[in-house]
């Protein structure tokens, strides 16, 4: 009975790489969207540029609560401490190395909102902004949660911290329902309260399924329910007039459902046994541009300025498809700085290793 308790403790510990393919997949439907954008040829026509956005904050929950509690040692200057170096050392340098790029050539507007990660928050009083790094909102709001969810839940008792998740849950949902009350000229899907519930939907995923409760349903039935609940959202995504709309279930509609959705895929797929599910996700080549999709997300509006500037002065590239050209720029960008930059300073995390290394995430 040891023996199966500890072999079905390093089955949920283990690390899947699937979940690497659905980061590929979160960050091309962003890349997509900003290439109607930035080229202008579908506008923003393309509806499902969010949903990467949503993909990636489910993910990012579900694995960093994983993380938090599996490694917790019960020392808790310990484990927050192993924990922020460590995510520092995977997120800050791409991030900050890039941003000091563009102040030192003057393409930083609100540089001390960039470098706070308090960007999100100046786009949302200012009621918006367009431009090339407007994709960093996403980051600013994650980097927010960290800063806060680890010490929320290392100091709850595990026995109370579903109803942690719980708590934080419906919290988020009143803020989504207040926003979309009284704040429909502005970008409130930028504000943590706001988008929080995608990352906490993932929490409570990422929570069950180190519980095993998980493993008590099919994952593939778990998929088959997530995609159609996101089905049912993208219904309402393609009806309604955006935010807008005086519905009172819009903010439902748009958030909850989705987030609901996203997390019962992310669970189904990490416990899915299903053979042709598994062949697709853990293809080789799609599981690495996901390990590179932090990345991708980071560099490929500027791609698109690239491929802009070759057109200028090159006029042969205007025949060409500007979302090819982006995209190989963009590829061949995030691969020279994973293997020359950030996987060389993530060599550093060995230094603070967790009790699990090397179960959790790798590059997570």
């Amino acid at each position: 009975m040891t023996n199966q308790n500890s072999a079905d403790t390093t089955e949920r510990l283990s690390y899947k790489s699937q979940l690497d393919t659905l980061r590929l997949i979160a960050v091309m439907l962003v890349f997509h969207f900003h290439a109607g954008v930035f080229l202008q040829h579908n506008g923003n026509s393309f509806p499902y540029g969010a949903l990467g956005v949503q993909i990636f904050f489910v993910l990012s929950g579900f694995l960093i609560t994983r993380i938090l509690e599996a490694n917790q040692t019960g020392s808790l200057p310990a484990d927050l401490k192993t924990f922020y170096i460590r995510r520092c050392l995977r997120i800050f340098p791409a991030y900050y190395l890039l941003i000091s790029l563009l102040l030192l050539i003057g393409q930083l507007p609100f540089p001390a909102y960039q470098f706070t990660y308090l960007f999100n928050l100046k786009v949302f009083l200012d009621k918006g902004f367009t431009g090339t790094i407007v994709h960093f909102w996403s980051l600013c709001v994650e980097e927010q949660f960290y800063l806060l969810y680890p010490l929320a839940l290392l100091l709850t008792p595990k026995r109370f911290r579903v109803y942690l998740l719980s708590i934080l849950l419906v919290a988020s949902m009143v803020a989504n329902y207040f926003a979309s009350k009284n704040f429909s000229d502005r970008p409130y899907y930028m504000l943590l309260p706001v988008c929080g519930q995608f990352l906490l939907w993932g929490c409570l995923a990422g929570h069950a399924q180190l519980r095993g409760w998980g493993n008590k349903v099919s994952g593939t039935l778990l998929m088959i329910i997530g995609l159609i609940l996101q089905a049912i959202d993208q219904y309402f995504v393609l009806t309604t007039t955006g935010f807008a709309d005086t519905n009172d279930l819009f903010w439902f509609r748009q958030y909850t459902l989705s987030a609901l959705s996203i997390a019962l895929f992310v669970l189904g797929l990490w416990e899915t046994k299903n053979d042709i599910v598994l062949m697709v996700f853990n293809y080789r080549p799609f599981a690495y541009l996901g390990k590179v999709s932090y990345g991708i997300y980071l560099y490929h509006p500027f791609a698109f300025v690239i491929y802009m500037m070759l057109c200028y002065f090159f006029p042969l590239f205007k025949t060409m498809n500007g979302e090819l050209v982006a995209f190989i720029v963009t590829i061949v960008w995030s691969i020279l700085s994973w293997q020359f930059f950030e996987s060389r300073v993530l060599k550093l995390k060995e230094r603070f290793a967790y009790r699990q290394e090397n179960s959790l995430g790798q590059g997570h």
